[in-house]
C-alpha cells in the first residue's frame, strides 16, 4: 500500500538523518575533547581546571547522547 511504503520511507529518513546528525556531532566532539586535554595540561590554575573539567563532562554527556541517538537511529532487521 502507498501509505506504508510512504511511512516505510519517512522512517527510513529519519533514521539516515539522526545518524548523518549523531556522526557531525561525534565529529565535532573530537575536536572540543582534544582541546580540552591539550588546554588541561597547560593550565594550573585550580579554578580553571575546574572549568576545563566541566565542560569535559559535559562534551562527554553529549558524546554519550549521540551515541544513543546513533544506536536507536540504527536500522532494524526486517
Amino acid at each position: 500500500m502507498i501509505t506504508e511504503r510512504h511511512a516505510r520511507r519517512d522512517a527510513e529518513d529519519a533514521t539516515e538523518f539522526a545518524q548523518s546528525l549523531a556522526h557531525t556531532l561525534n565529529n565535532l566532539l573530537q575536536v572540543i575533547n582534544g582541546n580540552l586535554e591539550l588546554l588541561e595540561t597547560r593550565v594550573e590554575d585550580d579554578r580553571l581546571r575546574g572549568y576545563i573539567r566541566n565542560a569535559q563532562l559535559a562534551a562527554q554527556q553529549l558524546t554519550e547522547l549521540a551515541d544513543d541517538l546513533n544506536g536507536n537511529a540504527a536500522p532494524r532487521p526486517r
